[in-house]
């Protein structure tokens, strides 16, 4: 064995191995991987190098075998990119999402869709297609979670409360909190943010007379 390929029995990531993951002919004809991101909506994975090339799809395995210090990324959220400016450079991570985040908001909004397919039997959120087609002035009932990411929540971590959707943008939606939560002071009644609507999971829509 080349003495830089990693040991594969020592796999870093939740992701099984054969996991689909988005590149480039670029990083595959040798180019080092100098930026990665971790996709908010679906966990898809992509590795990419300074310069352009044709995508490619590949199985997770490969690119660690290529490269095996994105095993230091094994632990990047949703939503977040990591970069570095040679391929002995240090990763320096940063948000890839305009959500609210428990770092800089003292909370997150639960992905509802992801909750969904993990408990079909015992949650349900309304179709993608009505989801998509929220309008100005809809209320969305969201998830709030006032816990860092990735914790488990315990009694009261988490309250569904009603935004008003105000304005699409670029696939996500801005919106205005209508309530105050019942347990938590870090947010009120009046605040905007940004969801998604893989978020959503309730929607009420004003009656017209």
């Amino acid at each position: 064995m080349h003495r830089s390929e990693p040991m594969l029995n020592d796999w870093p990531f939740d992701e099984p191995r054969n996991v689909v993951c988005f590149t480039t002919h670029a990083v595959l004809g040798g180019s080092p991987i100098l930026e990665v991101y971790h996709d908010y909506e679906d966990g898809g994975w992509q590795f990419h190098a300074a310069d352009t090339g044709e995508p490619a799809l590949v199985a997770l395995e490969e690119i660690y075998r290529r490269d095996p210090s994105i095993g230091e990324l094994h632990d990047l959220e949703y939503g977040w990119r990591a970069l570095r400016a040679n391929s002995s450079g240090t990763w320096r991570r940063s948000l890839n999402h305009p959500y609210p985040t428990f770092t800089e908001h003292g909370y997150y909004l639960d992905n509802a869709a992801e909750r969904e397919r993990l408990f079909p039997d015992t949650f349900l959120i309304p179709p993608e297609d009505e989801r998509l087609a929220i309008k100005e002035g809809d209320w969305v009932k969201l998830m709030f979670s006032f816990i860092p990411e990735g914790q488990e929540p315990k009694d009261y971590d988490c309250e569904r409360m009603w935004v008003i959707a105000k304005e699409a943008c670029n696939g996500h939606w801005k919106g205005t909190l209508d309530n105050d939560p019942q347990f938590h002071k870090t947010v009120s009644s009046g605040a905007e943010l940004c969801f998604h609507p893989d978020h959503v999971i309730a929607i009420e829509r004003p009656t017209t007379g």
